[in-house]
């Protein structure tokens, strides 16, 4: 698909991320990125059994994310998959020329809670340092 995305064209889910893939591959992004957007979008796209890109609106969104948060995903997880379909949505709205609104203006991340790691005393860095590691 050539230019932006026609907002009187039906663009299913899947099709707008095959022009999503294109469009990162041809701004050069690392093979390990377009390899993980299509993995996480096309979870996305299968669940969604690939709805019209209209159809993805803010209660389609919370209801993905709520069923990743019950299927046993962890905190960081669905961020992730929260991230990804935040770029790929607007991404999608930049296409249509504001013809279609992302529901990420609306839907915010999920809270992922960082538990604060141990410190580490100054025995354990002096040795450390004595065996030449550099920090």
């Amino acid at each position: 698909m050539s230019g932006h995305m026609s907002s009187t064209e039906t663009i299913t889910t899947s099709k707008a991320l095959e022009s999503f893939i294109t469009d990162c591959i041809v701004r050069q992004l690392s093979q390990n990125t377009v390899t993980s957007y299509r993995r996480i979008l096309g979870q996305f796209t299968d669940w969604s059994k690939d709805a019209v890109m209209e159809q993805v609106d803010t209660a389609l969104l919370r209801d993905y994310i709520r069923e990743l948060q019950e299927t046993g995903h962890n905190p960081g997880g669905v961020h992730l998959h929260y991230r990804y379909l935040r770029t790929f949505l607007l991404w999608y709205e930049l296409e249509t020329d504001g013809g279609y609104r992302s529901p990420t203006h609306k839907v915010k991340a999920p809270k992922v809670n960082q538990e604060p790691f141990e410190p580490v005393s100054m025995e354990h860095v002096k040795a450390l340092l004595k065996t030449g590691f550099q920090i």
